[in-house]
């Protein structure tokens, strides 16, 4: 009696491990055109990506350049007047 119990449960596991395993609601394969849809919204997100980028990066450069010539160190002096004659030296 308890054999026949084991069997039942056995071959009752053994049948929801098959159906368990079926492929039934799996992941599905891209078709080509939603492939070919995909790799153009990507190629869109990464050339917008590209000119944020060179923007930001050109908008950095301008600060840098104004600030740069901001500076009091980098404004060229007035040279110091020249002599006519020489400046002798007392000794």
């Amino acid at each position: 009696m308890i054999s026949i119990l084991f069997i039942g449960l056995a071959s009752a596991l053994l049948v929801f491990a098959i159906i368990a395993r079926l492929p039934g609601d799996g992941p599905k394969k891209a078709k080509k055109a939603e492939k070919a849809e995909i790799v153009k919204q990507l190629l869109a997100l990464s050339e917008r990506e590209n000119t944020m980028s060179e923007t930001a990066s050109s908008a950095r450069l301008q600060m840098q350049l104004h600030s740069v010539s901001a500076r009091p160190g980098n404004v060229p002096r007035k040279s110091a007047a020249k002599t006519s004659q020489p400046i002798r030296s007392s000794r």
